[in-house]
């Protein structure tokens, strides 16, 4: 790792590190057909509810399309496909 250091106006080192990827975010990647559950996001909601115990996961879901820039179109376990295209940062992988 190569650190550099730089002199302030107080006369006192400040060790400055090279920027690196965060190694705490993990990549999501699903494939079709894969079972997943979605945030439950308010802006989604038709209106608030104002209970904590809500649970913040609702699913599970099935992977129907994949696009390349890491949206994901869903199904119901019917097979009704959901409306709009969900972000896979808001996506988990549901384990039966």
């Amino acid at each position: 790792m190569k650190s550099e250091y730089k002199l302030n106006s107080a006369l006192s080192c400040i060790k400055l590190e090279s920027r690196r990827p965060s190694t705490k975010v993990k990549e999501r990647v699903f494939q079709k057909g894969d079972l997943i559950l979605t945030v439950r996001r308010s802006m989604v909601m038709t209106h608030k509810i104002k209970c904590k115990f809500q649970p913040k996961w609702e699913g599970p879901f099935m992977v129907e399309t994949v696009h390349s820039n890491g949206a994901y179109r869903l199904a119901n376990p019917n097979g009704d496909a959901l409306m709009m295209l969900i972000s896979g940062n808001f996506l988990e992988k549901y384990y039966p």
